[in-house]
C-alpha cells in the first residue's frame, strides 16, 4: 500500500499494487484498470494521492498521471506525465506539483490547466539534481522540497532555482544517505528526513546543518534500522517514521530517542507486518498506516482519560495479578488494591509499582480479598474469600486471622467478608455469606449476628454491600434485596421486589449502596439497574438505559453525577437530567467486565474501579465523550432489492427521481467515523412522511 488519503466527504483511499479502494468504514469499493475501458484506472499500481482545494481526486500510478470523476466514477488520463507519480502537493495558489521517477517534477497552472516540467539540465548547476523524484513536500512557509533516489534532496527557490543538498562524507553536517524516501516539519521548522540507508535527518531551519539519528549495533536507544520508508508529523506535533522491517517509530523527545511499534505475532492487533509504506492522520487525528502485504492498519491513538494497571507476567513490580476485587486508601493517602488470588497490593505513586502482600492461605490459587477497611485506630482490617477477617500489620507485613468456629457464638457466622463498615462506636459491621455480623475490634469477637433472608423468607441470603448513611442508619444489600436496620432497632425492615408493583426495588439482588451529597439513596442491582429509594414514601425509581443493568459499584464525582461499573464497561448517570453515558473499548477501556464491589473515590476526587483485568483510576472531570460529528454518506441504493442504475455516484447526488412503479426502495448508508465503525448507531426520519427519528442500531440501511 503506498497511499492514503481521506477526502472532503470523509471516505479514505487506499492505493495498492492492486488499484485504488474507496473505503466507508464497512466495505471497500474497488477501481481497476480495464484495458477495454479507456476511461478506467490507467494501471492497477496506484502510487500517490491528492485532493485539490476544489475537491478534485489526482490519482498517480506506475505509468501516469490522472484525474477522478466522482460523479461519473471515470478516469481522465493526463498525457503530459507518463512517468511512475511518486507524489502530488499543491500551493497556495492551487499549482499542482507533480513528481515522478524518471521524469522530474511536473506543474500545472491552475488557470490554464497546462502542465510544465523541470528536469535536469546539464552544466546548470541550479537545475533539478535528478529525474528520479522520489517524493515531495512543501513547508509551512510555502517553498517546495523535492526528495530524490540517490541523489539528496532540492530546495525549489525563486527564479525556478534548485539549492542541492547532498551526502559529503567529509562534512559531519550534511545529509547521511542520499536516498530520500519521506520529509516532514515540525513545529519549529526544522525538517525530518527520512533516508533509506542513512537513518533519519533533521535540517536545522537556522544554521542549515543536518543532525542524524543512526542504527547503532549496541545502542538499545538508537533507531532499530537506517532503512526508513517515510515520515510524519501529526497535529499534536508527535513525530512517526515508517521503516523497512522494524514496525512503526515514535519519537519521544524527553528522552530523545524512538520507541517501536511492530508487529506481534502473539497479538492479532499488533501491527500486521514491520514493512511500512505510507503513513496518514485522518480528521479524527487517528494514524493510518500502509504496509507492504499488510494491508492498512488503523492506530487509535490514546486519548483515555482511563489510567489502566494491570498484571504483567514480566514485570514483579506489576499488579500481582489481574483481577482487582478491593480497594482502600489509608488516612496516609497510601492506596491499597486486594485481588482474585490473595494478594495485598500497596501502589506506589511515585514509581507506578506496586508491593505485593500474600494473604496466607491454603486454598488453591489464593483465598480472594474482597474488601478493605482501616478502622478509626488506623488498624487495616481484610475481608476474604472462605479465609474470614484478617487484620494486617504493613510494618511486620503480617495478617492476624478470624474465622468461623462451630458452636462459637463469638466468631463469623462465615469466613466470606465481602463488605466492611464501621459505626460511630468503633465497632465493625461485615457482610457475609451467611448475613451481618458486628466485631468488636478491640476483643476480636462477633458480639451479634443478623440474618439477611432471601426474598421468600426462607432461607438465609449472602449480603454484599455495606452503608452507614448520614443519620446512622445501616443500609444492608445481599441476594435477597435490600435491609435497614435503624440505630436503636432489633430487626431490619426488608426491602424487596414485587412484580405487582411497579414502585418496589427492581431486583433483589443488591451489589452497591450509595448515599449522595443530597442524602439520596442509590441502590445498584444485578440484572435490574439503578434505583433510587425516597424514604418518605418508601418507593423505588429505576434507571434501566445503561450497556448493562448489572451495576457492581456505585461513586459519586465533584459534579454530583454517578459513576458506575457494570458488566459492559463503565456508566456516568446525572440524576438531574436522567442522561446516561455508557463508555466501553471505543472509549479507552481494555475490559468490559467489572468486580462486584471493587470501587473508590480518593479523597483527591479520582476514581477506581477494579476489573477482572486490572483496574482503572482517573479523573472524572477530565472524561470527555467524543463529540465529533462524522458525515454520512449514502453508500447504494436498490429498487425491489436490486441495485439501480443511477445518473450518477449516489454519494454526489442532491436529488433522485423515482417513478411511480418504484414502489418499493432500500437506501444504504455510513457514518464516516473509523475508531468503531461496527458500534455506529444510526436513526432515520423521512421528511413528509414522520416527524419521529426511528432508531436503527447498528443497522445501516433503511426500506420504504
Amino acid at each position: 500500500m503506498q497511499a492514503i488519503l481521506q477526502d472532503r466527504a470523509g471516505f479514505i483511499w487506499f492505493g495498492t499494487e492492486e488499484g485504488l479502494n474507496r473505503y466507508d468504514g464497512y466495505a471497500i469499493i474497488a477501481f481497476k484498470h480495464d484495458p477495454k475501458n479507456p476511461e478506467s484506472l490507467p494501471d492497477d499500481m496506484v502510487s500517490a494521492l491528492h485532493e485539490d482545494h476544489e475537491g478534485r481526486l489526482w490519482v498517480g500510478t506506475e505509468h501516469g498521471l490522472c484525474l477522478f470523476d466522482r460523479r461519473t466514477e471515470t478516469f481522465t488520463r493526463i498525457p503530459s506525465v507518463l512517468d511512475r507519480v511518486t507524489s502530488i502537493v499543491e500551493s497556495s495558489d492551487g499549482t499542482l506539483w507533480v513528481g515522478a521517477e524518471g521524469g522530474g517534477v511536473f506543474l500545472r497552472n491552475p488557470e490554464t490547466g497546462i502542465f510544465a516540467s523541470y528536469q535536469p539540465i546539464q552544466r546548470n548547476p541550479t537545475s533539478l539534481i535528478s529525474f528520479r523524484v522520489s517524493t515531495l513536500f512543501r513547508d509551512h512557509s510555502g517553498r517546495l522540497w523535492v526528495g530524490t533516489r540517490g541523489d539528496g534532496l532540492d530546495l525549489f527557490t525563486a527564479g525556478g532555482r534548485f539549492l542541492h543538498h547532498h551526502s559529503d562524507a567529509k562534512d559531519p553536517k550534511s545529509l547521511s544517505n542520499d536516498n530520500i524516501w519521506g520529509i516532514a516539519e515540525d513545529s519549529s521548522g526544522d525538517l525530518w528526513v527520512a533516508t533509506y540507508g542513512g537513518g533519519l535527518n533533521v535540517l536545522d531551519h537556522k544554521t542549515g546543518a543536518f543532525r542524524h539519528y543512526r542504527h547503532q549495533e549496541k545502542d538499545p536507544r538508537s533507531l532499530p534500522t537506517d532503512l526508513l520508508t517515510s515520515v510524519l508529523v501529526d497535529r499534536s506535533g508527535t513525530l512517526w517514521v515508517g521503516t523497512d522491517g522494524a514496525g512503526v517509530l515514535q519519537y519521544d523527545p524527553a528522552e530523545d530517542r524512538f520507541v517501536s511499534i511492530e508487529h506481534d505475532r502473539a497479538d492479532p492487533a499488533s501491527l500486521s507486518t514491520n514493512v511500512v509504506r505510507a503513513l496518514y492522520e485522518d480528521v479524527q487525528n487517528q494514524l493510518w498506516v500502509g504496509t507492504y502485504l499488510g494491508g492498512a492498519n488503523l492506530l487509535k491513538k490514546s486519548r483515555s482519560a482511563f489510567n489502566y494497571f494491570t498484571h504483567s507476567a514480566t514485570e514483579y513490580s506489576s499488579l500481582s495479578d489481574p483481577a482487582a476485587a478491593s480497594f482502600l486508601e489509608d488516612a496516609g493517602g497510601q492506596l491499597w488494591v486486594g485481588t482474585e488470588q490473595g494478594w495485598l497490593n500497596r501502589f506506589e505513586f511515585e514509581t507506578g509499582t506496586f508491593i505485593r502482600y500474600r494473604f496466607p492461605s491454603k486454598i488453591a490459587g489464593g483465598s480472594a480479598i474482597l474488601s478493605l477497611h482501616q478502622d478509626q485506630h488506623g488498624r487495616i482490617w481484610v475481608g476474604t474469600y472462605r479465609e474470614g477477617l484478617s487484620r494486617f500489620d504493613p510494618q511486620h507485613e503480617t495478617f492476624e486471622i478470624y474465622k468461623h468456629k462451630a458452636n462459637d457464638p463469638k466468631s463469623l457466622s462465615d469466613d466470606e467478608v465481602w463488605s466492611i463498615a464501621e459505626d460511630k462506636d468503633g465497632m465493625l459491621w461485615l457482610a457475609t455469606n451467611a448475613g451481618v455480623d458486628r466485631f468488636d475490634p478491640e476483643r476480636r469477637i462477633v458480639t451479634r449476628h443478623f440474618d439477611t433472608l432471601t426474598s421468600a423468607g426462607s432461607a438465609v441470603a449472602g449480603a454484599r454491600s455495606l452503608l452507614f448513611d448520614r443519620s446512622g442508619n445501616l443500609w444492608v444489600g445481599g441476594l435477597g434485596g435490600l435491609n435497614l436496620l435503624r440505630p436503636k432497632d432489633e430487626n431490619f425492615i426488608r426491602y424487596r421486589h414485587d412484580d405487582r408493583d411497579p414502585h418496589s426495588l427492581s431486583n433483589d439482588a443488591v451489589m452497591a449502596i450509595h448515599e449522595d451529597r443530597h442524602g439520596r439513596l442509590w441502590v445498584g442491582t444485578m440484572g435490574g439497574g439503578l434505583n433510587r429509594f425516597d424514604p418518605a414514601t418508601e418507593a423505588f425509581t429505576s434507571y434501566k438505559d445503561f450497556a448493562s443493568n448489572v451495576i457492581y459499584g456505585i461513586q459519586e464525582d465533584s459534579s454530583g453525577r454517578l459513576w458506575l461499573s457494570t458488566n459492559h464497561g463503565l456508566a456516568r448517570f446525572d440524576a438531574t437530567t436522567g442522561t446516561i453515558d455508557n463508555f466501553d473499548m471505543a472509549n479507552g477501556l481494555q475490559s468490559l467486565q467489572f468486580h462486584p464491589g471493587a470501587s473508590l473515590r480518593t479523597r483527591g476526587g479520582r476514581i477506581l474501579f477494579g476489573s477482572i483485568d486490572g483496574f482503572y483510576d482517573f479523573d472524572p472531570d477530565s472524561v470527555k465523550l467524543d463529540t465529533y460529528a462524522p458525515p454520512v454518506a449514502l453508500t447504494s441504493m436498490d429498487i425491489f432489492n436490486e441495485p439501480v442504475k443511477l445518473p450518477a455516484a449516489l454519494s454526489t447526488l442532491d436529488t433522485i427521481t423515482l417513478l411511480s412503479r418504484d414502489k418499493i426502495f432500500t437506501l444504504e448508508f455510513a457514518a464516516l467515523d473509523y475508531s468503531f465503525p461496527r458500534r455506529n448507531r444510526y436513526a432515520y426520519r423521512m421528511e413528509g412522511f414522520s416527524d419521529q427519528w426511528i432508531q436503527l442500531g447498528t443497522r445501516r440501511e433503511v426500506t420504504f
